[in-house]
């Protein structure tokens, strides 16, 4: 999978999952492939197998939510994301996809909070601060949507600029 042959690395993964179902991680490392593949419906089939093997394993959680997600399963995708966050209160990406789905479901009071905290445990993440953004601008505080964008703006061009002097070294 790293070296992006995705089709042999799958092929891997199932082998495994044959050999022993229950291992540990071969069905979500197969779901990751099967997402990046864009195959959602055997993503979320390989995540549910993880999680009926691993039940607290938080990464199947959130790739399980994400896909649920766009698959359009939001309410499902919320209802997981809120039993993975009472397990790690403090993964800013599950704080983050839950106020995504929050404000597609019209809910900017839920989404704020969701992406207030997202913003307060990883600060340097630019796409946290335009979601929060758009969540004050549905509440109409413009003021404060104005300084999310300016800090997504920011963060986006200083992190293009990192990028470009990591590929020159």
């Amino acid at each position: 999978a790293q070296q992006g042959d995705y089709d042999a690395a799958l092929s891997e993964y199932q082998r495994a999952v044959q050999l022993d179902p229950k291992i540990l991680g071969a069905n979500l490392a197969a779901a990751l492939v099967q997402i990046r593949q864009g195959d959602l419906a055997g993503a979320e089939q390989h995540l549910r197998a993880e999680l009926a093997s691993n039940p607290n394993r938080t990464q199947a959680k959130y790739h399980l939510a994400y896909v649920y997600e766009r698959e359009g399963k939001k309410n499902d995708a919320a209802q997981l994301l809120r039993e993975l966050l009472k397990q790690t209160p403090a993964d800013s990406n599950a704080r983050y996809l839950l106020g995504r789905i929050l404000l597609d479901q019209e809910d900017a009071l839920g989404a704020v909070e969701q992406l207030e905290a997202s913003v307060r445990l990883t600060p340097s993440e630019p796409r946290f601060h335009y979601q929060l953004g758009r969540a004050y601008q549905k509440l109409g505080r413009q003021d404060e949507a104005k300084r999310q964008f300016a800090l997504f703006q920011q963060l986006k061009h200083s992190s293009q600029r990192g990028n470009e002097g990591e590929q020159a070294q």
